[in-house]
């Protein structure tokens, strides 16, 4: 499939483009319109080939200004340009220079076909550039200042990606468990040969071989210490090794050593990985107390403080007992497991001492394996998070359930035993008078505010066992509960992965709202409160309904969404919902989404 384009009708003006990007202008005829820092605006021609060169500068922004109907996308990034060969940098010197050209920069010290191919190409333009037209002068083919602050957040940027990324810590791990292993093997057999002793060389090599092993021996137990996750990946690879070489030479015992290994495991997985998380957080009765006296008062405070406090001891010792219960099986079941080496060392030959030592080796790995086993209740949850949080994948199908909930202590209830279900995909439309209770159905889908009593449902799944945060980003709204973190406009509109440029121009522009950004000192690099004082409180909403309508999720919820719309944009919004997938919770006071809904929420007496 092609890769899709930006378009523009005839006479349209492009958002900032990106910068430090190879463009190609893929059908149509179109102008870069160039404007400085200091106000001045050039225009120059794009060559019939259709390539352009945005180079990365803050002392323009570049637009697009098409003359016909045009489709254009970014290609490549300027630190690749060397590897395009002669023929494809060739093309690039005559858009190169038309730009120079209309910026009024001399570039008659730079021979291109050389500069081109340099692998700096990329951050040379742009620093040279900036430097010319701040300076005046001709473009210079040195670079003066290679340590610019945007080369080194850069390369700080590219430094993050390579510390940060889990590919191949395990590898140094792995093998050094394999030729620990190898070693420790070689060295047994050569030393159970007749050639031990009549040879002088083989003592020496057995020597260095035996020292070999328990050198690695010595770094796979520092390991454990530094790297715990590459520390188990390498004991079980050591585990599995010798198994694997045990039960080659004797079935029976390697088999026996196989159901030890996984008795442990299962003793882990049903211990540890289950019971105990499945247990509250031990501060959950405070929780659930405060919450109780926010909204009933404090009559009773003496008895629920109490009865709280026993259940906090009770899931204490709970606690201590599941830990301690799994200690105590997995050391029973090691110390069982020491039979192995035993009617080993009783049955093999002594010609075969290596499957001894290695069925040895093997109940050792297998217990620093298990105690290197994570029995913290707090990284268990959190792991099982991380995991819900990349594998929760929602259908949209919603339920309140006899939900009851006040405001504040001592109030009637705003809701008294309300329920309602959608099945996924519907357009549910909701209708309520202002103070309903609209925002805080919101908060309990998300979990933002939890019911005095009811349960709310998210594909059957309660969603006081789905993370908070997980909840805020499913749920797509006009706010993001990452706003708060982002620091230019750029982030503010990428604050969710799911959100493509495609999209986002698309929905910027039928909400005409694109010119705002056109217009900001640095364009999306602008920061985010440049904005909100520009676009003020009414395009602002129109900007969080371009982003959320851009984001992909399950479900929708809007809220407010009339405020500031004109009956265009009002129009495209209504298209969007309707033709989107997923679950989209409307609020419609005015009838407008009344053709397309599968179901109507009328909140005006129900649940009072």
């Amino acid at each position: 499939m092609a890769e899709q384009g930006f378009q523009l009708s005839a006479g349209q003006v492009s958002a900032g483009l990106q910068r430090n990007r190879l463009w190609r202008l893929s059908s149509g005829t179109a102008r870069l319109r160039v404007t400085t820092d200091g106000g001045r605006i050039v225009e120059c021609r794009i060559p019939t080939s259709g390539w352009f060169v945005v180079p990365d500068s803050p002392a323009f922004r570049m637009q697009l200004v098409a003359e016909t109907d045009v489709v254009f996308r970014p290609r490549l990034e300027l630190t690749y340009v060397s590897r395009l060969g002669d023929l494809g940098r060739q093309q690039l010197i005559e858009p190169i220079q038309a730009l120079l050209a209309a910026l009024a920069v001399d570039d008659t010290q730079v021979v291109w076909s050389t500069q081109l191919a340099q692998p700096q190409f990329g951050a040379w333009f742009g620093r040279a550039l900036t430097d010319a037209i701040d300076t005046g002068e001709a473009l210079s083919s040195q670079m003066r200042s290679p340590l610019e602050a945007g080369t080194a957040s850069a390369t700080a940027r590219l430094s993050d990606r390579l510390a940060s990324s889990p590919a191949l810590t395990w590898v140094p791990g792995v093998v050094l468990a394999v030729v620990t292993l190898i070693s420790l093997l070689l060295a047994l057999r050569l030393w159970s040969t007749a050639a031990f002793e009549l040879t002088p060389d083989a003592p020496w090599i057995v020597a260095i071989l035996g020292g070999l092993s328990v050198l690695g021996c010595v770094v796979l137990s520092r390991q454990s210490v530094m790297r715990p996750r590459e520390a188990r990946l390498s004991l079980a690879v050591l585990l599995v090794l010798s198994i694997g070489w045990v039960g080659w030479s004797f079935p029976i015992l390697g088999l026996l050593m196989v159901i030890l290994t996984a008795a442990v495991g299962v003793a882990y997985l049903v211990l540890v990985r289950r019971l105990l998380v499945d247990l509250p957080e031990i501060h959950q009765p405070i929780r659930w107390l405060s919450g109780r006296l926010a909204r009933e008062g404090i009559p009773s405070l003496r008895g629920r403080l109490l009865a709280a406090w026993s259940q906090m001891a009770d899931w204490v010792v709970a606690r201590i007992e599941l830990t301690a219960e799994f200690s105590r099986l997995s050391r029973a079941l090691l110390a069982g497991s020491l039979i192995v080496p035993a009617y080993a060392a009783a049955t093999v030959p002594s010609s075969q001492v290596d499957v001894v030592v290695l069925a040895l080796v093997g109940v050792v790995a297998l217990e620093r394996l298990r105690s290197l086993l994570p029995v913290d209740p707090k990284g268990v949850e959190t792991a099982r998070g991380d995991a819900l949080q990349t594998s929760l994948s929602l259908r949209g199908e919603c339920q309140w359930d006899r939900i009851v909930y006040r405001r504040h202590a001592g109030e009637a209830p705003l809701f008294h035993e309300l329920s309602f279900q959608c099945p996924a995909g519907s357009l549910v439309r909701i209708t309520a008078p202002e103070g309903a209770g609209l925002t805080t159905l919101r908060e309990l889908l998300i979990r933002r505010v939890a019911p005095e009593r009811g349960v709310v449902r998210i594909d059957g799944i309660d969603v006081a066992r789905l993370p908070n945060r997980d909840l805020a980003r499913l749920v797509i709204g006009l706010d993001h509960p990452d706003d708060g973190d982002a620091v230019s406009v750029a982030d503010w509109f990428y604050v969710d992965p799911t959100v493509t440029p495609q999209a986002l121009d698309l929905h910027l522009r039928q909400l005409e709202i694109l010119t705002s950004i056109d217009q900001l000192s640095r364009g999306v690099e602008s920061p985010i409160g440049e904005l909100i004082a520009r676009v003020g409180p009414l395009g602002m909403t129109r900007l969080k309904l371009a982003r959320a309508l851009s984001r992909t999720g399950s479900i929708v919820w809007l809220d407010h969404w009339l405020v500031g719309l004109a009956p265009s944009h009002r129009a495209h919004v209504v298209h969007s919902l309707v033709t989107r997938t997923g679950t989209r919770f409307v609020v419609d006071r005015n009838a407008f989404l009344t053709p397309f809904a599968d179901l109507t929420w009328d909140l005006g007496h129900a649940g009072h």
